[in-house]
């Protein structure tokens, strides 16, 4: 005899899986398996740093200590050029000045290579004088007359991080450019001994 089926009659429950919204829930579900295992694929990948072969189209920087004359991504042309962004809040940074004075002395008698060093607040530049003050005082405890400038407006450092992985630049950082101002090289943070590495790569860029 044929099932029948009135309006007081229950309605059979469905299985699981079946009927469109079963459908839906396991595709969902298989969707975010297969996203999990790229995703575990993708943190297993080297992170090659985005920085090295593009270009640092702005310079804006300012004369804070042994420095004369503004600079712009004008500068940037014709030469080699070693870029370090510091601070003396900085506690790693502290540490590698020694390191970095050492660098900049050796370089400073290569005409095909400038050494530009960016003194920083950890925040925006509101107070250019007392910056300044507090650059000099600690260069001079090194005797470090290493021509150094401020970035007022943060366009320099704000172009810099936008090259790095996580769009933020971190102090120290050192960028080496090459004479049409190509990243060919960054070195973010310190290690002990860290500038043997630019050193290497700048000799190797400057016969």
């Amino acid at each position: 005899m044929p099932a029948a089926f009135t309006d007081e009659t229950p309605a059979p429950v469905p299985k699981r899986g079946d009927g469109p919204n079963g459908l839906a829930i396991l595709a969902f579900v298989g969707f975010g398996m297969l996203f999990g295992i790229l995703f575990l694929a993708w943190l297993g990948t080297p992170r090659i740093k985005p920085a090295v072969g593009q270009t640092l189209n702005k310079l804006d920087l300012k004369p804070l200590a042994y420095a004369e004359t503004p600079l712009s991504e004008k500068d940037l042309q014709g030469k080699v050029t070693l870029l370090h962004f510091w601070g003396t809040w900085c506690g790693p940074c502290r540490e590698e000045f020694p390191e970095f004075v050492e660098l900049a002395r050796e370089l400073a008698n290569n005409p095909a290579v400038q050494v530009i060093s960016v003194s920083s607040s950890p925040g925006p530049e509101y107070d250019l004088s007392t910056l300044a003050e507090e650059t000099r005082q600690f260069m001079d405890e090194f005797s470090a007359q290493v021509p150094t400038y401020a970035d007022p407006a943060g366009l320099t450092r704000s172009q810099a991080g936008l090259l790095l992985p996580d769009a933020s630049l971190t102090y120290p950082s050192t960028f080496l450019l090459d004479r049409q101002a190509m990243v060919v090289g960054v070195w973010v943070g310190y290690d002990p001994g860290g500038l043997d590495a630019v050193r290497k790569r700048v000799q190797a860029m400057v016969p």
